[in-house]
């Protein structure tokens, strides 16, 4: 199961670094973002069933620990779902970024927003981490530290395409 937790998250970095980093070729052919992420998405689920064979375990957790990382993995999924419910399924799933002329150039500060600028990548934070805390397999450690890397990145290139569409409303 763990495996198929990560397999489900472990493409959205990559997905959204490559579409700021091509974001003039995606609104010519927005279609193609969306193949490109199920690509990515069929080749994790194909990767990782393999991967988690083979890796070595780090630590075997208890009952209690596998529990309470489950508890803290829900709560990482309800905050994706908050940010999904708050922003809509337009902003959520970057049709907003595609086609900016679609919805509103606004920075989002309700719903869960007012507690944290970008909910759903501490989610993913969290269910990462609390995967890797309920398996003890190392491989799930390398995807936390691969999120802890790209997703500060994703935010970057997201807070400037966000200022960019502010600031050409602003003009």
């Amino acid at each position: 199961m763990h495996w198929i937790i990560a397999a489900f998250f472990v493409p959205v970095p990559l997905f959204h670094v490559w579409l700021h980093a091509l974001l003039p070729a995606w609104r010519r052919a927005p279609v193609l973002i969306y193949v490109f992420f199920v690509a990515a998405w069929a080749g994790a689920a194909a990767i990782l069933p393999v991967v988690d064979r083979v890796s070595p375990i780090a630590f075997v957790p208890s009952a209690g620990l596998q529990l309470i990382s489950s508890v803290f993995m829900l709560i990482g999924l309800s905050m994706v779902c908050l940010s999904l419910i708050t922003l809509g399924p337009v902003r959520f799933f970057v049709l907003s970024v595609l086609k900016p002329e679609g919805a509103p150039a606004t920075r989002v500060t309700s719903g869960i927003f007012r507690f944290v600028s970008h909910p759903s990548y501490l989610g993913i934070l969290m269910i990462s981490f609390f995967n890797f805390v309920g398996s003890g397999k190392l491989y799930l450690a390398g995807i936390f530290a691969y999120f802890l890397i790209t997703l500060p990145i994703v935010i970057l290139f997201e807070e400037r395409e966000l200022a960019a569409r502010l600031s050409s409303i602003r003009m």
